[in-house]
C-alpha cells in the first residue's frame, strides 16, 4: 500500500509537466509616430524580460507595436487593430492616452501607460495603470519645494505653457495661502523675453519652470538674454528629463541654483547594497541607458514590462494565459482573463528602476 501511495505522488507532477506546453503571450504597444524612442524602449524592455531566467523562464512574450499619427481618430484605429491581433496587455505612450484607456476599459484589457494624469482620471480608468506620479503628486512636490525655499511675503514666478503638468489653480491657491506673492507668466509666443524681463524687474528669486523637456533649451537661452539668471535665482524644473538635459549646465554657469525631479531610484539610499535585485536593476539600466537619457518614460516602460512579467507569472500558477481576438464593432465582448490579470497587477510587489512598485487605485 505504501508503494502505491508514493507512485501516485510522483506521477501527478510528472503528468503536469508533460501536458503543459511552453507559453507564448502577445502584448501590444501603442505610440505616436513622432515618439520612436518609446517604441525602442519597449522593444529593449521586452528583450530583457525574455532573456530573464527568473521571471518568465518558460514563456516567450511577443511584442506587436503600432503607431498613431497623433490624433484621436488614428489612435482609435490603432487600438482596434491591436485588439484584432489578440494582445493580452497594451503598453502605451500616446498623446491621446484617454482614447486608449476608454476603449481598453470597455474590453477589459489591462493597460500600462507612461502618461501623467490626474487622480480623477485614474479612478475613471480602472483597467489603466500608471507607474508615473499623478499630476496632484507633482504639484504637491513642487509646492513643498517652493515653501522650503521662499520666505512668507516673498515672490515666486510660475512659467506656464500648454505642455505644463502642474495643477496651476491648486498650486496658486496653496502658495498664496502661505502668503507668497505668485506671478504667473503664460508662454504663448516664441519670443518669451518680455515675460522673463517682467520677472527680473520684480526681483523674483524663486522660479517654477513648468515646461516640457523640448522647451527647456529655448527657455534657458532666452532667460540668459533677458538677464534673468544669476547667483541669487533658483529654478525649479518639472520635467522628469531634468537630469539629462545638456542645456541645464548653461544655467548653472551663471551661478543660479537649478533643481528638478527624477524617477530613478537612488540605490545608495535604499540600503540594498548586497541585495540580489540590485545587479539585475543595474543590467537593465545599462541596456536602457541611451534611451533613458532621451526620455524618462523609457524607465516607466521598463518597470511596466517587469510588472507585467511578474503578474503573468503569478497568473500562470492557476491558469494558462490565453490571448483572444476582440473586435471594436462588438463592444459586448470582453477579455476573458482581463479581470484576473488586472487583479494580479494590482497585487504585485516588486523592485524596478524606479524603486518599489505597488498600486493603489491605478497609481504606482
Amino acid at each position: 500500500m505504501m508503494t502505491v501511495w508514493w507512485s501516485v505522488l510522483l506521477l501527478l507532477p510528472l503528468h503536469s509537466v508533460v501536458t503543459r506546453h511552453p507559453l507564448s503571450v502577445r502584448i501590444g504597444g501603442i505610440f505616436d509616430i513622432s515618439e520612436p524612442i518609446l517604441s525602442a524602449s519597449l522593444v529593449t524592455s521586452v528583450s530583457i524580460l525574455n532573456n530573464s531566467t527568473s521571471i518568465l523562464p518558460s514563456t516567450r512574450v511577443d511584442l506587436h507595436a503600432q503607431y498613431s499619427d497623433g490624433d484621436s481618430f488614428s489612435t482609435h484605429q490603432v487600438i482596434c487593430a491591436q485588439l484584432q491581433y489578440s494582445v493580452f496587455n497594451i503598453f502605451s505612450g500616446a498623446k491621446h492616452d484617454g482614447v486608449v484607456s476608454d476603449i481598453l476599459n470597455r474590453f477589459h484589457v489591462p493597460h500600462l501607460s507612461t502618461e501623467m494624469v490626474t487622480e480623477k482620471e485614474m479612478m475613471e480608468r480602472p483597467f489603466s495603470l500608471y507607474l508615473g506620479p499623478s499630476k496632484e503628486y507633482m504639484t504637491m512636490a513642487v509646492e513643498t519645494t517652493v515653501k522650503t525655499l521662499a520666505r512668507p511675503g516673498g515672490g515666486v514666478a510660475l512659467i506656464n505653457h500648454q505642455s505644463s503638468i502642474l495643477l496651476t489653480s491648486s498650486l496658486l491657491s496653496n502658495l498664496q495661502r502661505d502668503r507668497l506673492d505668485v506671478t504667473v507668466e503664460d508662454l504663448v509666443e516664441k519670443d518669451i523675453r518680455p515675460n522673463l524681463v517682467r520677472i527680473r524687474k520684480k526681483n523674483i528669486k524663486t522660479i517654477i519652470v513648468d515646461l516640457a523637456a523640448d522647451l527647456v533649451k529655448p527657455f534657458i537661452y532666452q532667460a540668459l538674454q533677458a538677464g534673468l539668471l544669476h547667483s541669487q535665482v533658483t529654478l525649479i524644473f518639472t520635467t522628469m528629463d531634468f537630469l539629462h538635459l545638456p542645456s541645464i549646465s548653461l544655467a548653472q554657469l551663471t551661478g543660479a541654483t537649478v533643481l528638478g525631479y527624477s524617477l530613478l531610484a537612488d540605490n545608495d539610499k535604499t540600503g540594498e547594497t548586497d541585495s540580489e535585485d540590485r545587479p539585475k536593476r543595474e543590467i537593465s539600466a545599462q541596456s536602457l541607458s541611451s534611451l533613458v537619457h532621451a526620455d524618462y518614460r523609457s524607465v516607466l516602460l521598463h518597470d511596466s514590462v517587469l510588472l507585467f512579467g511578474s503578474s503573468l507569472s503569478s497568473l500562470s500558477t492557476s491558469s494558462d494565459p490565453e490571448t483572444e481576438r476582440l473586435n471594436c464593432s462588438d463592444p459586448d465582448s470582453v477579455s476573458s482573463q482581463g479581470d484576473q490579470m488586472l487583479s494580479h497587477l494590482h497585487s504585485a510587489r516588486l523592485e524596478g528602476l524606479t524603486g518599489g512598485i505597488s498600486f493603489t487605485d491605478g497609481q504606482g
